[in-house]
């Protein structure tokens, strides 16, 4: 499974930030930082669809919802200096690519920024695909395709010079449609959170508190942390540390299950709260089974909420 470091290796580096106008359309900016609570996640090509550098002309990278697209489009876009585009501020259609170009750079530049996405010097990346499609409709999504395989096809970049992120569903049609215009294309999905990845992510949620306690307290920490993942794995019916079964990765791996149990794990004392977890889900314990399906209520009323 592909690191996300190992593809953005393969986007446009050493990236000219050209100017942005003094008053730039809603939705378009630069990115001068990533979110602390932000971890990279892998990635898995789809339907073979992979990365050719010299070839690709354009990235698709596809997601659950929920999964962290708008961060990773955050990420992307710091990390490689890119121009980050938010399409659901926009009208997406006909004429969208260069007129858009021009409305954020001004129009003497846009000459400049298309000389520099034909030579992979130039990236755009552009979130939220969905909420345009919503906003715009199906047919102006193909009218969009053709826009943009009408200006990138002609570039002959070395490097993909658009990253499009979008829910799976949204992402297959827009790949169909551009491969039909005769665009290079290559598609990723979003990969749930392996155990280290969970780990880190629950981490970067609790340092956002403002008390880390389980910074200062590591070890009963960990021991409450472990534990509460033992039980779910329980729940599960797996055993404990079963994280390369998918059902334990497409849940315990799941960005909107690990906030919800960030805030179960935030607690001041983590010996009590290793003897409640214990309580809570022995089979033993009065009660139990309610408190276990309380439990996985709250997670999953948590997750519809996102």
């Amino acid at each position: 499974m592909p690191k996300l470091q190992e593809l953005l290796a393969h986007l446009p580096s050493n990236v000219t930030q050209y100017a942005l106008v003094k008053e730039p359309p809603l939705g378009i900016a630069y990115v001068p930082g990533a979110e602390l609570s932000w971890v990279a996640p892998d990635v898995t090509p789809v339907n073979n669809e992979t990365l050719e550098p010299g070839t690709t002309e354009l990235l698709l990278i596809s997601a659950p919802a929920a999964v962290g697209k708008s961060m990773l489009a955050h990420a992307i876009a710091h990390e490689t200096g890119a121009v980050l585009w938010d399409l659901a501020a926009f009208q997406v259609g006909s004429n969208f690519l260069a007129g858009t170009l021009s409305n954020a750079h001004g129009f003497g530049a846009t000459g400049n920024v298309t000389e520099a996405m034909s030579s992979g010097s130039f990236l755009i990346v552009m979130d939220a695909l969905d909420e345009a499609v919503v906003k715009a409709g199906w047919r102006n999504l193909e009218a969009f395709a053709e826009d943009l395989a009408t200006v990138l096809g002609p570039l002959k970049s070395p490097r993909p010079t658009v990253v499009i992120l979008a829910r799976a569903e949204t992402a297959g049609l827009m790949g169909l449609l551009l491969e039909t215009q005769g665009l290079s294309v290559a598609h990723y999905s979003i990969s749930y959170f392996d155990q280290a990845q969970a780990e880190d992510f629950l981490d970067r949620k609790l340092d956002q508190r403002p008390d880390s306690n389980h910074r200062s307290h590591r070890q009963p920490f960990e021991q409450a942390r472990d534990l509460l993942f033992s039980k779910v794995f329980a729940i599960l019916g797996l055993q404990d540390g079963e994280w390369d079964e998918p059902e334990a990765r497409g849940f315990l791996g799941y960005a909107p299950v690990l906030e919800a149990l960030a805030e179960y794990l935030d607690h001041g004392n983590y010996a009590v709260l290793t003897n409640e977890i214990e309580d809570s889900f022995s089979a033993g314990a009065r009660n139990a089974r309610p408190r276990i399906w309380r439990f996985l209520v709250a997670i999953i009323e948590r997750v519809l909420k996102r």
